[in-house]
């Protein structure tokens, strides 16, 4: 199964100069827990998840209306993964990277979507066949790295 299949074409987004205190409440409206930082032009340039808010907060001792998303994601790397790209490859991407949620891109870098540990679980089965992208042994195995402690210190930026 394609990526494709199983993304959320309608995301949420937000901009690197977008304060933490609007992205939490698209986060609380829109009932999810990450939304990709996007340029003008509409490419990702990171993700800011609930944790960075949180941490965010309690590492800068600012209101988060006065800490900004590229405040908190500026340190880390963005991964991401193409509509055309097997669910599998999806998997393996989140699995390495430890994240929960992925950013979907077309060839030209611009976010179609958005493929989450979530919409994993919620379509895996006993076996992995044509109409099931993935078995729940796969979900588990990729649940328990992606929880595993983190690969490496990763320290707040301000």
């Amino acid at each position: 199964m394609k990526v494709s299949e199983l993304m959320k074409a309608d995301v949420q987004t937000c901009q690197s100069n977008t304060n933490l205190e609007t992205v939490a409440m698209q986060m609380w409206n829109y009932d999810c827990g990450a939304i990709p930082v996007v340029d003008d032009a509409g490419i990702p340039t990171g993700i800011v998840t609930d944790r960075d808010i949180a941490m965010g907060s309690a590492f800068q001792h600012k209101p988060l209306q006065e800490i900004t998303t590229q405040q908190v994601i500026n340190h880390r790397e963005l991964l991401s993964c193409k509509p055309d790209d097997d669910v599998d490859t999806a998997l393996t991407i989140m699995m390495d990277g430890q994240i929960h949620r992925l950013p979907v891109v077309d060839n030209e870098g611009l976010l179609k979507g958005i493929i989450s540990m979530d919409d994993m679980i919620l379509v895996a089965d006993a076996k992995k066949t044509k109409t099931t992208p993935v078995s729940t042994a796969q979900v588990i195995t990729a649940l328990k790295q992606i929880c595993a402690p983190v690969k490496q210190s990763q320290q707040m930026v301000g």
